[in-house]
């Protein structure tokens, strides 16, 4: 027999109460919460493949009031000289580009020559230079070297010996030591355009190949040219097949 509070219980409603309080008591009890959702993780996005030169060269500023003389074919094969060259095959490849040319290509090639870890010589004319005032920092950033290639790419055997010194103080005096008279046209090593680029402590360098890309040769005769003959190799940078060729030979 059981009292609350003043009243007697009957032992079978004491049982009852007993269980009616366990009851209440687990309800009322502690609930325990769900464990929380646990968020994924957020995809990981690589990052983009930094940008090639040729991609680069392409978005970068063009001064256009500067014109850039690009010699036709026709203009070439009329005043291009054939330097005297030592006979025989030369293994160490030299490549060389001159005048000026679309800023994707020069990148492309310039990205080729980077990935082949080679040097190469630009000739590049003051007017280039000025058109993309960029190119010749940005050159000499990928290691190659920037070279005198006049200011206006005249026939200097025309000029008056101070036409001559004009157009080469315009020209790229980046601290490269040679110069590179247009077409190859000059009058010998003792001649007046050798003692006038002297004076500038320029040393002129011509060609041992010409790829002839400048009057459209194809890739394939290109690189079969420079194979066979080895030495300092002349390239444009307007040469329409010059970078296949550069890419075969890099």
């Amino acid at each position: 027999m059981h009292v609350q509070e003043g009243r007697v219980l009957l032992p079978a409603a004491a049982a009852a109460l007993v269980l009616l309080a366990d009851l209440v008591g687990f309800v009322e009890g502690p609930i325990e919460s769900a464990p929380a959702a646990v968020e994924p993780a957020p995809p990981v996005i690589p990052a983009p493949p930094p940008l090639t030169r040729a991609e680069i060269f392409a978005q970068l500023p063009v001064n256009g009031w500067v014109p850039v003389f690009i010699p036709t074919a026709a203009v070439i094969r009329a005043g291009m000289a054939v330097p005297t060259t030592t006979a025989g095959y030369n293994p160490n490849l030299t490549f060389t580009f001159d005048d000026c040319g679309d800023p994707a290509t020069v990148g492309a090639i310039v990205d080729v020559l980077q990935q082949s870890q080679r040097q190469a010589l630009f000739f590049i004319t003051g007017q280039c230079r000025d058109r993309y005032p960029w190119l010749i920092p940005q050159l000499q950033a990928a290691g190659q070297l920037t070279c005198n290639h006049t200011y206006s790419h005249p026939d200097l055997r025309r000029l008056s010996n101070a036409a001559i010194r004009a157009e080469i103080a315009a020209g790229v005096l980046a601290g490269c030591p040679y110069f590179r008279p247009p077409y190859g046209g000059w009058d010998g090593p003792r001649g007046r355009i050798a003692l006038i680029a002297a004076q500038f402590g320029l040393r002129v360098l011509l060609w041992d190949v010409d790829t002839r890309d400048w009057a459209g040769a194809g890739a394939a005769t290109m690189v079969a040219a420079v194979r066979a003959r080895g030495g300092v190799v002349l390239f444009h940078l307007h040469g329409l097949h010059t970078l296949e060729a550069v890419q075969a030979l890099a």
